[in-house]
């Protein structure tokens, strides 16, 4: 699936919290960001690294996505 298809989704996300495991990877992160993307109220990210996950979040914060 392409990543734009991915994005016009009919699935609401809207005020869903979401759990992604995996997070220090990029498939993780990339999961993590469309869920934002798709108005999840909260996402929480488990990953091994915890600083790998609070360095790929940071940019999140930066992004303000």
């Amino acid at each position: 699936m392409e990543t734009e298809e991915c994005y016009k989704s009919e699935k609401s996300f809207v005020g869903k919290n979401i759990v992604v495991t995996g997070g220090s990877g990029e498939i993780g992160f990339d999961v993590a960001s469309a869920f934002l993307r798709l108005g999840a109220n909260k996402v929480i990210v488990v990953g091994k690294n915890e600083r790998k996950i609070k360095e790929k979040f940071s940019i999140i914060k930066i992004r303000k996505l």
